[in-house]
C-alpha cells in the first residue's frame, strides 16, 4: 500500500509567503493605475456621465482588441470609401507670435 505524505509545513509557508509577496508587489504597481480609474469613475459618476466615461474607457482599449479571424464575416465587408472632396475645411495656419506684438 502506498504510503502519501503531506507537505512539511516548512515549505507550505514558504510559497505562502513568496505568494503574498508577488500579491502585494503586484497591487503596489496596480495601484496608481487603480486609483486613477476610481477618481476619473467618480468624477464621471457625478456628472451623471458614467456612459460616456465607459465609452472612452473602452475606447483606449479598443486598439489592443484581436485582429478578426480568417473565418469572420466582417472580412467579407468592403473597405470603406474615400472621404468626399472639398468637405473638411481646416482652421487657416496659426499666426506667428512676432507678428503679434
Amino acid at each position: 500500500m502506498a504510503r502519501h505524505e503531506l507537505p512539511r509545513p516548512r515549505a507550505r509557508k514558504r510559497t505562502l509567503r513568496i505568494t503574498l509577496f508577488v500579491v502585494i508587489l503586484l497591487a503596489l504597481l496596480g495601484a496608481r493605475t487603480i486609483a486613477s480609474t476610481v477618481i476619473d469613475y467618480q468624477w464621471w459618476k457625478e456628472l451623471g456621465q458614467v456612459d460616456t466615461w465607459l465609452s472612452l474607457y473602452l475606447y483606449g482599449f479598443g486598439p489592443l482588441a484581436a485582429i478578426p479571424a480568417p473565418d469572420d464575416p466582417v472580412r467579407l465587408l468592403e473597405p470603406p470609401a474615400p472621404p468626399a472632396e472639398g468637405w473638411l475645411r481646416p482652421s487657416p495656419p496659426a499666426r506667428d507670435r512676432s507678428e503679434l506684438e
